[in-house]
């Protein structure tokens, strides 16, 4: 039954897990009239010493966040092009999906590129911890989606299917499981604040370095995303 909704990413991230210390997660949800965005806040430098830091970020005039996983500073110059170019792109989801996964795969490229040259590019999963991956939630002309840009060059639309809830990050397979769980078994599960804190608590017990305190912010059609 979990095969049917965990990646053979998912799968290999989750045989490596107790062997990987630094995790992230980042989750969104789709809730009635609005969206929820919400991130651990753990960090860790190169010499593991561990930190509070913020992954989200958001556009301050307009209904659009993101959070990055895997290297901080990859996920900040992503930001940084995001923040002074999302404008540009947003006459639909589909063209902004275009030019951003463009520029992370560019940057995550010259990225791949540094570490073959070095001859310190990882395998497997771990290699996700030294590129970038994002997840983007908002509106365009009022339309909302969840938008998953892969550090591997892979881009997903979430709400063009049935689900309600992503996350992303080395630790997304456990919020999957939970979420899937609550949702099979029909245990409470409610599309709000409460329901994205259940999952992303239940993830924090179980995750390895994921830790507190949960920054979420919410979204709605219109202006910028607030903090809750």
């Amino acid at each position: 039954m979990i095969k049917s909704f965990l990646s053979e990413q998912d799968i290999a991230d989750m045989a490596a897990f107790l062997d990987n210390p630094p995790m992230t997660l980042i989750a969104a949800m789709k809730c009635d009239g609005y969206l929820l965005l919400s991130a651990d806040s753990e960090g860790a430098d190169d010499t593991n010493l561990k930190r509070t830091i913020s992954k989200l970020y958001n556009l301050p005039d307009y209904p659009m966040a993101w959070g990055a996983s895997g290297s901080y500073a990859l996920g900040e110059e992503f930001s940084e092009w995001l923040l002074a170019n999302a404008k540009h792109h947003n006459q639909s989801w589909e063209k902004l999906r275009n030019a951003a996964i463009e520029q992370l795969s560019t940057i995550n490229g010259r990225r791949r590129k540094n570490m073959e040259l070095a001859g310190e590019l990882p395998s497997g999963p771990e290699r996700g911890d030294f590129l970038c991956s994002v997840l983007i939630a908002g509106y365009i002309d009022n339309k909302p989606e969840i938008l998953d840009l892969g550090f591997d060059g892979t881009d997903m639309f979430i709400l063009k299917g049935l689900d309600k809830f992503w996350a992303l990050g080395n630790c997304r397979f456990v919020a999957r499981v939970i979420y899937w769980t609550l949702r099979e078994f029909k245990l409470p599960l409610t599309y709000d604040h409460t329901g994205i804190k259940t999952i992303m608590n239940a993830t924090l017990i179980t995750g390895k370095n994921v830790g507190h305190p949960v920054h979420t912010l919410k979204i709605t059609p219109t202006g910028a995303p607030a903090q809750i």
